[in-house]
Formats: C-alpha cells, sequence, structure tokens
C-alpha cells in the first residue's frame, strides 16, 4: 500500500508541479479567510439604498418639469445647473463624503427650430460614503459582520428628453448603453474606494 501512495504522489507533482500545488493551498486558505472574516469586494444593501436614493433624487427635478410642461430654456437651465460639468473645474459636489448627482454633455439631439424633438445630456451619479461601522448587510437580509466592500458606488447613464413644440413633453433614460463609463476626470474627485456599477444594477 506504501507503493501505490508514492504512485500517487509522483503522478500528482508529475500533473501539477509543487508551485501548482503550492498555489492551491494558498488559494484555498484565501477564501476559508474571506468566508469567515465576510470581507468581500461586492457592495452590499446598505450601499443600494444609498445610491437608489441618490438616483431618485435626481430625477425628482425632472418628474416636475415634465408635469408643468417646461420650455426647453427652463429644462436647459435646470441641467446647467451649480452641478453642470463642462469639462473644466469639477463640481464641489463631488468633493464631500455625501451622495450627488453630476450633469454633462449636454447635445440637442433632433431639436428643431419649431421646438419639436429631443435634448440629450449625461449624468453621473454617486451614493455617498457608506458608514464603515454598519455591519454587512447579507441578501435576504440579516447581517454577515464587518463590512470590506467599496466605500461607495457611481454609475453613469444618458437621458433622453423630449419636447412638442418647445414643451417637455417627457424623459426618459437611454436604455441603449446600460454601461456608460464614466469621464476620468470626475471619477478622480471620488473616494478612492469607490466602484463603477452599471445603473441597471439600481433598477428595482
Amino acid at each position: 500500500m506504501s507503493g501505490g501512495g508514492g504512485v500517487v504522489t509522483a503522478l500528482r507533482d508529475a500533473v501539477f508541479g509543487p508551485q501548482r500545488i503550492g498555489a492551491l493551498v494558498l488559494a484555498g486558505i484565501l477564501a476559508l479567510a474571506l468566508a469567515l472574516t465576510g470581507c468581500s469586494a461586492e457592495y452590499d444593501g446598505v450601499l443600494w439604498r444609498q445610491m437608489d436614493a441618490a438616483e431618485s433624487t435626481f430625477y425628482e427635478p425632472f418628474r416636475e418639469l415634465r408635469d408643468r410642461s417646461a420650455s426647453s430654456d427652463d429644462v436647459i437651465a435646470a441641467i446647467q445647473s451649480d452641478t453642470y460639468w463642462a469639462g473644466r473645474a469639477t463640481p464641489d459636489a463631488l468633493t464631500t463624503a455625501e451622495a450627488a448627482a453630476v450633469t454633462y454633455h449636454l447635445r440637442a439631439d433632433g431639436l428643431d427650430g419649431s421646438g419639436d424633438g429631443e435634448l440629450a445630456f449625461d449624468t453621473l451619479v454617486y451614493s455617498g460614503i457608506r458608514d464603515p461601522a454598519t455591519p454587512r448587510e447579507l441578501r435576504g437580509g440579516g447581517t454577515g459582520g464587518r463590512y470590506s466592500g467599496p466605500t461607495a458606488v457611481y454609475t453613469c447613464f444618458t437621458i433622453r428628453v423630449s419636447f412638442t413644440d418647445d414643451r417637455m413633453t417627457g424623459w426618459l433614460r437611454d436604455w441603449a448603453d446600460p454601461g456608460l463609463p464614466c469621464p476620468d476626470s470626475l471619477v478622480a474627485a471620488l473616494d478612492a474606494g469607490a466602484r463603477y456599477v452599471a445603473v441597471a444594477e439600481f433598477d428595482g
């Protein structure tokens, strides 16, 4: 029987090699450590709710503009507010720990002289920094020990606003590009531990 064990060991070393075996053992140890400590690269329900609230806050003015059939001038003024980024200085809203939204890249998309057509613009929404003292929230409810995921999350997407006779008739998020990348200059202003998440993950 002892000879059989030697054959198994020889075959194992021939197939995997000592370095491969060592790597597998190390990976197993790391996986166990992560499971025991609750460490994860994923955000949890606490950050999901923060992001959902930030996104809803951003949408609210556009719901009000639609409800009163605002003119294109009023809509443009709302888009180009204090948090509009024109490619120069980064808006101060992104340099704090609070949730924020920044608009940028405003363009006419078929809006003609009669006031019919669309405006489009891009938006970065930031969750704000998660309280590190709040325990990790597990999927399905309950807590899972110390949270060690991203400090915050952010996303970018395009909004299209439609007009008839220069009056706003509706707006929607552009579903054609669910993974719109965010400008590097804006991302650089966020907390270093923030992570990009596609906007569709916050639907629901």
